[in-house]
């Protein structure tokens, strides 16, 4: 299994809690990250974890999502619905798309959102990528523990590319900032959108280091 980090943000019923730290555990994850839980981890979440409930008990809770991610070097925002953040200039891609460009060595970070309304869009911005799971688009919505299990079991059979080094996220990050830095200096409309844009698409080329490199001369 490769390195998850799978983060929960403001969870909402005890329920989700149990079976997602069951589910955790399934898959040989030993430690469940929340940001701002709405919900209690009582009798209900420990029962529905059954022999994972220590992953309930242990939780790590964390006051915002910039924290729980500070130590992952890729980090994917889950939505049900692909369009959903179109208007803000994020793209989706599909977890299929994602498994033929990830490297397995690579720490990631896993973040879904409320099962309300899922994640807003000041959370979107600090992903690096938006995935989804291609359902019906009359009924898109899944449950997140099913989510999670699919997310989890497609995920669990990517292979290492040891051959080809990515550039890591603080390469990343600053090519990002050195495009944002051109942008501002430019009399553009709807620059935030245009950042988002070339931000992912950054994010999904998968840069390799060499590249990486080359655009950071470039945009000096």
């Amino acid at each position: 299994m490769m390195k998850i980090k799978v983060i929960f943000v403001e969870p909402e019923y005890e329920l989700n809690i149990g079976l997602s730290a069951r589910l955790l555990s399934n898959f040989g994850i030993k430690k469940m990250h929340l940001v701002n839980p709405k919900c209690s981890l009582g009798f209900s979440a420990k029962m529905y974890a059954k022999h994972a409930k220590n992953l309930v008990e242990n939780a790590a809770i964390y006051k915002n999502l910039k924290d729980a991610t500070k130590d992952c070097e890729l980090i994917i925002g889950t939505t049900g619905i692909i369009n959903k953040y179109k208007e803000e200039g994020y793209k989706t891609i599909s977890i299929r798309e994602l498994k033929e460009k990830i490297n397995k060595n690579c720490k990631i970070a896993l973040v879904f959102g409320r099962e309300s309304i899922g994640l807003k869009i000041d959370e979107i911005k600090q992903c690096d990528l938006i995935v989804n799971i291609p359902t019906s688009p009359k009924y898109p919505i899944l449950n997140i523990t099913n989510s999670l299990a699919i997310f989890l079991y497609e995920l669990s059979e990517i292979k290492t590319n040891t051959k080809i080094e990515l550039a890591k996220k603080t390469e990343r990050d600053y090519i990002k900032k050195l495009i944002s830095k051109k942008i501002e200096q430019r009399k553009l409309k709807n620059k935030e959108k245009i950042k988002n844009v070339l931000f992912q698409f950054i994010e999904r080329a998968f840069l390799e280091k060499l590249e990486a490199k080359a655009l950071i001369e470039l945009l000096k």
